[in-house]
This record gives C-alpha cells, structure tokens and sequence, in this order.
C-alpha cells in the first residue's frame, strides 16, 4: 500500500456534489447490555488491528496549514515530510484521534505533504456509565471481531461508580491507547479522574493514577508543550469556585498540581486546536451560560510557545446559552482550522442549536459564520467526511434522544440535517464517535444512550453503519459543459464485485472512461477511443470493497462520479 491519497476537491473541479442520506432509519447494531450511558469513544483498545500509513496530499493553492488523515481515528502521528523534509514537533500540532494535523507554516503551492500515522482497522467501543439503582456504573468495553462489534462487552471497571466524561489517547508513548474517565460515587461527593493505562493492549480495570478533584465537566487531551507527551485539561466546578485547569504529562504520568488555570464562571466543554495557525496547540473553552444574565460565552486562549497565555485572545459575542460540544475541524474546505459548538441550554431566548466560527486566517470572526436552523438540545458534536467528498460533515448528538446528519454539499453545511434519527422516549443520546466500525472504507456513527432521568433502568448502545448510498454526484455541468453529454450514476450503487456505467455523446469525440480507487490510482480503462454519437454502456469488473471514483473525458467535456463497492 503507497498511502497515495487525492483531494476530491481539486480532481472534481466544478462539478457540483450532492448526496443521499448515507445512514438507515434503524441502528445496525445494538448492545446487550441495558447501560446508562454517558460519553462514548471509538479507539483500538486492545491493539489487534494496528496499521502503519503514509498517506500524501498535494497543497493546491498554497494556503492550505490543515490537513485530513485518510484513516482515523488514529493511534499516533510519527512523522510529517513537506517537500521531503521531516519537520519537527515544533512545527507543526495535531489531533491524530480526530484525525488533523496542523503545519505552523503554509507549504506553498502544489507542495507535497507526506504523513507517517498508525490507525487501526478494528476500533472498539467504549462507554462511560451513569449509575443508576438498577444499571451497573461499570464502565464498558465491546471489542471489534474486525467487522462488527460484539454485543456484549468484552471489558468493565472495577469501580461502580457514576462516570460521565472520558477521554484517550497514548499517555505514556508505549503504543497502547490509555483511558481517563472522571467518577464519583454519588452525586454529592467529590470527583476523582481515573486513569487507566494499557500494558500491550491489556487495559486496567482498576485506575493506577486517581487524581482528587471537585466536579470534573470535560477533558481534552494534547501536546500543548510539544515534548511529544500530552497534557490533561478538564473542567472543575470546584465546590463555588470553577475553573480550568491543566496538568502536565511529565514522562507519561500526569502532575498532579495543576500547571496553568483560569477562572470560568461554569466551565462546560473545552477543545485543543490550532487557533492562529502557528502549529501549536491553542485551547476553546465554553460555559454553561451564567445563571443571573442568562449568558453563556466560549473563549479561546492562546498558546505562546508552550506555554497557554492567561487572558483570552478570542471570545464569541453575543453570548449564547450553555456552551457544548466544542470541536476543532476544517469545517469549510479552505485548509484551515475552525471552531464548531452546540448549544444545550439556557441562553436569553432558550434557543438550542449549533453553530461556527471559519477561520479567516487572522483568527476567528466573534459572531458565527453558520447556525443551524434545527433547534433542539444539543450535547455533543463530531465531524468526520461521511461522503468521501474532502469535506467534513456534522453529526450533533441531543439529550432530547435525537442525532442529526449536517452534509457539506458543494463546499456549503446545510442549516438543517438531512438526516434525523429520534430514539424515542425515554431514550436519551448523550454522546456520540465516529469511526469506520465494520472496516468497509466509510465512517460509522457510535451512540451512547440511556433512559431519561427517573427510570431505573437503562437503554442499548447503538451504531448507524455507513451504508455508501449517501456517495454520488449531480448531473450538473459546468458552465463551458457542450449541452447532451452525459455520465450516469453507476448501477447498481453499492454494487457488488463489478459495476455497469453508462455515458451519452451527442456527436463523436474522442472519449476516455477510466476507474480510480480512492487513492487516486488508475484501476482499469473502460474506453480510449473515438466514438460516434449515442448512449453507451461499460462494465467494470474485480472490484475490492471501497470508494471509487470514475472519470469520463469526452473532447472538452469533462465528468466524474463516484461508486462504492460493498
């Protein structure tokens, strides 16, 4: 495997992209276990499908600093080449689990950029627990069986305990992925983080590491240093006096004093991302609105050489409610890092929605530049390119039991989801992952559910499959497109081992039809020849599941579409 990869922005030039919803109306899969789940995380647990990848993107117009993994999430990013020359750790940040990397310098134009990562083509599916009176607070592992997950957890917590918030990553640089889960007994004793660390894909059931705090609400986890190990920032109520805090990673283990903090008025959710595009790690961080004004505010503060300055750099205005869900990601295809959040609560007008903040390149404007007009609670938010179009879409996890799809078409995020699944009361959806589950080359979405607050019992973990039927492209030409040339939708989509395409030519022209996989490799040439005018048919054959995309040249026209094989 070369690791080539191709930016479907450059290669479909000004043919206009729109998809079908690529989720079904019912989960794919459901847990045995009836668990009150809190916060859900997809990652390679007990390490058995580890692979090593170089993947390579050419820069385009040059100004470009943020760039996509092909696979994620992913373990480890262990080395960045621009134009060949390994760049150093002070060069450039990432988020290898929501799978970017960030460059503190633009590469120019048409540079090539190599990438060396580790993902895993089996992730697993952790849950945090709610304790209920009639629901295990263990916390849960399923394990992959490399094309689904297994029904029943294959790991738990020793502690029963009430758990909500969690996050991981490789702590202490030995290859495996550790985990840290806040917990407490009850609602009215004060918190602890639990870290567990992984020995050779053997994760502790009991913590090693337990951190005294008050009321953790959030954690975010990277490099802010660029030492290579990183740092734990979470949120604490603190018993009257809330703040954020950060404790640095010293040789894989945490220090327990924090080394910076900041005073929130009630903090909810924070992110670490690339800000100013300088290629270090700069931290968003939101509240929950304050509880007299009715406000809530979300605020980013500046990562100088290391070291998180104290006072903010960036806050939104006008301020929402309460502030969730903060997530890092190229929102709009221009190569450069942007803020996306929901809104879960409170505010002046109660209005629940999400929205995001594009980076201009000189910071971040402080009123949104996208809302949603889909309002509703909303807890948590992810993005991934569910439609192999090089943009990255929206999933939006609601405690009210829903999760909406927001699709990027033609470089513009839909205001409303074009897909809603409703769990139904009294179910819940409280967190929400995305990853390729079922290793078919597509993201998958992983739900953390439970039941509403006052039923004893809980409710099944849930897993909407990626079923590639939302891969396709309109029939829309450019603007110079001669009228009567046509390329079809291949048949059947998703096919099988082989597909049938169909063109017209309204007059003769030298034609060319050719097959790519998704790394831009030619797969099979289907017509090189002068054709006279009429609707044509080809087939193509011995296809191996996954992405393609196939070209039609046609004298001055020019087409491609896309086909999944199942």
């Amino acid at each position: 495997m070369d690791g080539k990869s191709i930016i479907f922005a450059v290669l479909l030039g000004c043919v206009c992209v729109s998809f079908a919803t690529p989720f079904g109306d019912t989960p794919n899969w459901e847990s045995n276990d009836l668990s009150a789940s809190h916060r859900v995380i997809l990652a390679d647990f007990n390490g058995d499908g580890w692979q090593a990848e170089t993947g390579e993107q050419n820069t385009g117009d040059g100004y470009a600093k943020c760039f996509y993994l092909e696979h994620y999430p992913a373990r480890e990013i262990t080395e960045i080449r621009v134009a060949g020359t390994p760049l150093s750790l002070a060069d450039y940040c990432c988020d290898p689990h929501n799978g970017w990397f960030s460059l503190a310098t633009a590469p120019g134009n048409g540079v090539t950029v190599e990438v060396d990562y580790v993902w895993s083509n089996r992730l697993d599916m952790f849950v945090s627990n709610e304790y209920r009176d009639q629901v295990s607070g263990n916390d849960l592992i399923y394990f992959n069986t490399g094309s689904e997950l297994n029904v029943n957890a294959g790991w738990q917590s020793d502690l029963d305990d009430l758990s909500m918030y969690c996050v991981s990553g490789d702590i202490d640089l030995d290859g495996d992925i550790d985990l840290i889960v806040d917990g407490t007994p009850d609602w009215y004793t004060p918190d602890s983080i639990h870290v567990y660390y992984n020995d050779n894909g053997n994760l502790e059931t009991t913590p090693s590491l337990v951190i005294e705090v008050d009321a953790t609400s959030c954690f975010a986890l990277g490099d802010v240093d660029s030492d290579g190990y990183p740092e734990l920032v979470y949120g604490d109520y603190n018993n009257g006096d809330p703040h954020f805090y950060m404790l640095d990673n010293v040789n894989g283990v945490f220090n327990e004093t924090p080394i910076w903090s900041i005073p929130d008025e009630w903090p909810f959710s924070t992110a670490l991302g690339d800000y100013d595009g300088d290629g270090d790690l700069d931290l968003a961080a939101a509240s929950y609105c304050n509880l007299v004004q009715g406000e809530g505010y979300t605020y980013i503060y500046r990562n100088n050489n290391g070291t998180l300055e104290q006072t903010r750099c960036w806050q939104n205005d006008p301020p929402q409610g309460d502030c969730s869900g903060l997530t890092w990601g190229d929102i709009n295809g221009d190569g450069l890092l942007d803020l996306y959040k929901g809104i879960c609560g409170g505010g002046v007008d109660d209005d629940w929605y999400a929205d995001s903040y594009f980076n201009t390149g000189n910071g971040l404007p402080t009123s949104p530049s996208w809302e949603s007009t889909y309002y509703t609670y909303v807890f948590t938010t992810s993005t991934a390119d569910y439609d192999g179009d090089g943009l990255q879409d929206i999933v939006n996890a609601k405690l009210s039991g829903a999760i909406g799809y927001f699709h990027m078409p033609s470089g513009t995020l839909e205001d409303y989801p074009s897909w809603i699944y409703v769990a139904g009361a009294p179910y819940t959806i409280t967190g929400s992952a995305v990853g390729d589950i079922n290793n078919d080359g597509l993201f998958d979405i992983a739900l953390a559910c439970c039941k509403s607050t006052g039923y004893p019992d809980g409710g099944p973990n849930k897993v909407f499959y990626n079923d590639g039927s939302g891969v396709g492209i309109d029939d829309e030409e450019t603007p110079n497109t001669p009228a009567g040339f046509a390329l079809y939708q291949s048949y059947p989509n998703p096919a099988g081992n082989s597909a049938t395409i169909s063109f017209a030519l309204p007059e003769t022209a030298i034609v060319n039809l050719s097959v790519y996989d998704i790394k831009g490799r030619k797969i099979a040439t289907l017509a090189d020849e002068k054709m006279n005018a009429g609707e044509y048919e080809r087939t193509v054959s011995d296809l191996a599941t996954g992405l393609y995309l196939y070209r039609l040249q046609a004298d001055e026209y020019s087409a491609v579409k896309k086909m999944v094989v199942k």
